[in-house]
C-alpha cells in the first residue's frame, strides 16, 4: 500500500514541476552522435521539438553552467561541452530563454579514462633539492594513480589526496620526465616535463579579505588570503596591528601558477568594530625580506546596506536585444560580490568592483519589463526595481540626408524651409535643435517646413540637429553656417531714377520697390540689342520679385520697371 502511495506521490510531483516551469515551448530533447573530442571534452548532436511558435532562441547548460545561446533555426545543433565535471554523466539543461521553461537531458561522457591539466609548482627549493606540488584533472578513473620519473618511483596515492607534495628532485638543471598512471588501467596514462635549475626568491603577496562573519557576541571570524612562492618549511607568521597572532604551517592546497600557491586563513573572534582598522602582516618565518602587509577596515556586525539600483544608458543593440548599465551604493558588505537576478531568473554573481556593470545583448522580454533584484552578503541585503527595456523596434533608423532651402521675404529677412528628410526605419515623429533653441517636434508627415526668419544683418552660422522622437542615436546634423544674403548691385540709371532697387546673391536678382504696385505693372529684361529674355507681370501690392538668373550669360542687360504709366530702366552687369 506504501508503495502505491508513493508513486501517486512522485506523479504529482512531476507534474507540479511542470505547472511551476509552465508551458515550455521546448519538448522531447533528444541528444546523439555523442563523440569524444579530448579529455573529458566532447561534441553532441541536440535536437528537440518546438511546441510554442514564439521560441526563437535556447540556451544550453551542463551542471548549471553556461555553454552557449542557439537559434531555433540552427536545429538540430551540435554542441561542444569543454566544462569538467569530473562525473562519468552530465546534466544538460536546454532553457526556452522566452519563458525560462527549460527541459532536462542526461548525457554519458563518452570519452574514456583520462589524466589531463596536469599543473605544478616547486617549493622548498634551494641550490641542492627541491619538491613540487602538483594537481590534475582526471575522467573514470579508478581511485588510485601512481608516478614516478626513469629514476625514482614515487608510489601510489588516492586521487581524493590532490594537491599532491612529492620530492624531492636534484635541482641540476635536467628536465624530469613526470610519468602518472591509472593503477587499474595502463593505458590511462599521462607525462609531463618538472624543470630544475634556479630557484626563486621567496614571495609573499596579495593580501586579500575574503569575507567575515560576526558570532552571536558581535565578534569577527575574517578570512584572509595570499600568495606565496618558495618561502621556507617553517611556515608564516601573523602579526595583527604589530602584535603576534599567531604561526602557521604553509597548507599547499591551491596552486595559481608554476611560481605561486594561494594560502588562506582566519583571524577568530576578533573584537573590531566598523571603525577599527587591521593593520596585518604576513611574514616567512626563515626569510626576513620575504613578508606583505595590508590595512583593512569596516568590519561591521550591522546589516549591510544597499541603495536604489539605477539602470541607465540603454541602448538597442538589434530589435530583440539590448545594452545597459547597472549600478547602486552598498555599504558595510561583508563579502565582495552580489547576486543579480532578473525576474526570477539568476543571472550571474559579480564582483562589486564591477560596477557600474555593463549588462550586454539582453533579450527584450513580450511585455519589455523587468523585475531587477540585487543581493549582497548571500541575500541579508537586497533592492529591487521595476524598468522597461527601451523601443528597439527602430533599431536600424537611420537618417541619411536633409534637403533643405533658403527664401527672403524681403532684403533683409530670410527664412530656411526643411523639404525633405532621407530616412529608413524611423518613427513617425522628430524635432529640430540648434542655434542655441530647441524648434520643437512635428511628423514626417509635416514636411516641408518652415522655420523662423533670420535677420541678415545677424551673419548667424547656421546650424541643425535633426533627431528622430523615439530613437535617441538616430540624427542627422547640416551645417547651412552663413546665409549669402542679396547685396545691392551696382546699375546705371538709364531712364528715370524711381524707388526701386536690385540686389543679388550670384544666382538670383531681387528687385524692390518702396512704392505700391497696382495690376498691370511688370518687369522686363532685355538685352543690349534688344532682345527680351524675360518678362513678368507683378501681382497686386508685390514689391519684392525674384528672379533665377543662373542661366543667364555674362554680360550688360537693361531691367525695364512699369508702374502704371510711368517706366524706369536700370542697366545692370551679370557675372556668370
Amino acid at each position: 500500500m506504501n508503495f502505491y502511495k508513493s508513486i501517486i506521490v512522485i506523479f504529482i510531483l512531476l507534474n507540479l514541476n511542470s505547472f511551476i516551469i509552465g508551458q515550455c515551448g521546448i519538448e522531447s530533447p533528444t541528444v546523439e552522435d555523442i563523440n569524444c573530442i579530448e579529455n573529458a571534452s566532447y561534441s553532441f548532436t541536440l535536437n528537440f521539438t518546438i511546441s510554442d511558435s514564439e521560441i526563437d532562441s535556447f540556451d544550453v547548460f551542463s551542471n548549471n553552467q553556461f555553454i552557449k545561446r542557439y537559434s531555433i533555426n540552427q536545429l538540430p545543433v551540435v554542441v561542444q561541452n569543454d566544462i569538467y565535471s569530473g562525473n562519468e554523466e552530465d546534466t544538460l539543461k536546454i532553457v526556452d530563454i522566452n519563458s525560462n521553461c527549460y527541459k532536462t537531458v542526461f548525457v554519458e561522457n563518452p570519452c574514456e579514462c583520462a589524466i589531463f591539466d596536469f599543473k605544478y609548482t616547486r617549493i622548498e627549493c634551494n641550490v641542492d633539492s627541491f619538491y613540487i606540488l602538483f594537481d590534475f584533472k582526471h575522467l573514470k578513473t579508478s581511485d588510485t594513480f601512481e608516478f614516478g620519473y626513469e629514476e625514482k618511483y614515487f608510489g601510489k596515492f588516492s586521487f581524493n589526496d590532490l594537491p599532491v607534495v612529492s620530492g624531492p628532485f636534484p635541482n641540476n638543471d635536467s628536465i624530469y620526465e613526470l610519468f602518472l598512471s591509472d593503477i587499474d588501467n595502463v593505458f590511462c596514462f599521462a607525462s609531463y616535463p618538472i624543470n630544475s635549475g634556479e630557484c626563486p626568491q621567496c614571495e609573499i603577496s596579495h593580501l586579500k579579505l575574503i569575507s567575515y562573519e560576526c558570532d552571536e557576541n558581535y565578534n569577527k571570524n575574517i578570512s584572509f588570503s595570499f600568495d606565496h612562492s618558495n618561502p621556507g618549511s617553517k611556515g608564516y607568521v601573523i602579526l595583527v596591528n604589530g602584535e603576534k597572532y599567531d604561526t602557521k604551517e604553509y597548507a599547499n592546497k591551491m596552486i595559481i601558477d608554476t611560481f605561486f600557491i594561494r594560502e588562506e586563513f582566519e583571524l577568530n573572534s576578533m573584537e573590531v568594530d566598523c571603525d577599527s582598522t587591521l593593520n596585518i602582516v604576513i611574514a616567512d618565518v626563515e626569510n626576513n625580506d620575504c613578508f606583505t602587509f595590508g590595512s583593512f577596515s569596516s568590519f561591521c556586525c550591522e546589516l549591510c546596506e544597499i541603495g536604489e539600483i539605477d539602470i541607465r544608458d540603454k541602448e538597442c543593440t538589434s530589435d530583440s536585444t539590448f545594452n545597459f548599465i547597472l549600478d547602486f551604493d552598498y555599504a558595510r558588505n561583508r563579502k565582495d560580490s552580489f547576486q543579480l537576478n532578473i525576474d526570477d531568473d539568476m543571472i550571474k554573481k559579480y564582483s562589486l568592483n564591477d560596477l557600474p556593470l555593463h549588462i550586454r545583448d539582453y533579450r527584450i522580454s513580450d511585455s519589455g519589463k523587468y523585475d531587477v533584484l540585487v543581493c549582497i552578503d548571500d541575500g541579508k541585503c537586497c533592492s529591487d526595481l521595476e524598468f522597461a527595456s527601451p523601443d528597439c523596434d527602430y533599431f536600424d533608423c537611420n537618417i541619411t540626408g536633409v534637403l533643405y532651402s533658403t527664401t527672403f521675404d524681403s532684403i533683409s529677412l530670410y527664412w530656411v524651409t526643411i523639404n525633405e528628410i532621407l530616412r529608413n526605419n524611423t518613427s513617425d515623429s522628430f524635432y529640430i535643435k540648434g542655434n542655441g533653441k530647441n524648434y520643437g517636434h512635428f511628423a514626417y508627415a509635416d514636411l516641408p517646413i518652415k522655420l523662423e526668419a533670420y535677420n541678415c544683418n545677424d551673419s548667424l552660422e547656421l546650424e541643425y540637429i535633426f533627431q528622430d522622437l523615439e530613437v535617441d542615436n538616430c540624427k542627422y546634423v547640416i551645417e547651412p553656417g552663413i546665409i549669402n544674403c542679396p547685396h545691392k548691385v551696382t546699375t546705371n540709371d538709364y531712364l528715370g531714377e524711381g524707388n526701386w532697387e536690385i540686389y543679388s546673391d550670384f544666382n538670383n536678382i531681387y528687385i524692390v520697390s518702396d512704392e505700391l504696385v497696382f495690376n498691370n505693372s511688370k518687369i522686363s529684361i532685355y538685352t543690349t540689342i534688344g532682345s527680351k529674355v524675360f518678362d513678368y507681370v507683378l501681382k497686386n501690392g508685390e514689391h519684392l520679385f525674384k528672379k533665377d538668373i543662373s542661366d543667364f550669360t555674362s554680360g550688360i542687360y537693361i531691367v525695364r520697371f512699369q508702374i502704371g504709366s510711368r517706366v524706369f530702366v536700370k542697366k545692370i552687369y551679370i557675372n556668370n
